[in-house]
């Protein structure tokens, strides 16, 4: 966006302000519009949400996460992670995380598990929950597996037109399902900027 503020020459040094009003300018950074956020609400990429009181922001542990939160405090961790841009459909991204999941007989939970779809705003959300054994890779998926039993997953994909953003949480079941209720108010306050 470019401004060109043009007067004529006899005023230039008179009082300039007097011909432009407030609202008639937008006023940019590099580039960039400014973005007020509502009261109470963080940033999450282009969205805005209610972070409920007691989740701790972390720096995310590598560039692949838009954002990271220890939703579990003390307790046993439970880790939200949430990423954007990364590729393949919301079905394939759901059914590669419920497939890091076991039930006790060694069978895939994904189909065993949770899912449904709401409309919240002008937002898709596609919730997901499983429990099980998790299977818990190393890094990048290159390390060594380690089976987690007791393990839940909370996830959350949320699809705008120009953006899907992905809330994948695993913890212990019995810490994990204190937090069903409040991940879900959680995800339910996003809107878009």
């Amino acid at each position: 966006m470019s401004l060109y503020i043009t007067m004529s020459e006899t005023d230039r040094f008179k009082n300039p302000d007097n011909n432009i009003t407030s609202t008639s300018m937008k006023i940019a950074n590099r580039g960039v519009e400014r973005i007020t956020l509502k009261d109470g609400y963080n940033r999450i990429g282009n969205l805005q949400g209610v972070v409920p009181d007691g989740w701790m922001r972390e720096n995310p542990s590598n560039s692949m996460r838009l954002a990271q939160f220890n939703i579990s405090g003390k307790s046993e961790r439970c880790e939200l992670i949430v990423f954007s841009g990364i590729g393949g459909s919301v079905d394939a991204n759901l059914n590669r995380w419920l497939g890091q999941f076991l039930n006790p007989d060694k069978k895939r939970m994904t189909d065993y598990s949770t899912v449904r779809n709401e409309k919240i705003h002008e937002l898709e959300i596609t919730f997901a929950y499983t429990a099980g054994i998790y299977l818990k890779s190393g890094m990048g998926n290159r390390g060594p597996t380690v089976e987690k039993p007791n393990y839940g997953l909370l996830a959350a994909i949320v699809r705008s037109t120009d953006e899907t953003y992905y809330f994948k949480c695993t913890g212990p079941k019995k810490t994990l399902d204190n937090y069903i209720d409040s991940f879900e108010t959680f995800i339910r306050s996003l809107e878009l900027l």
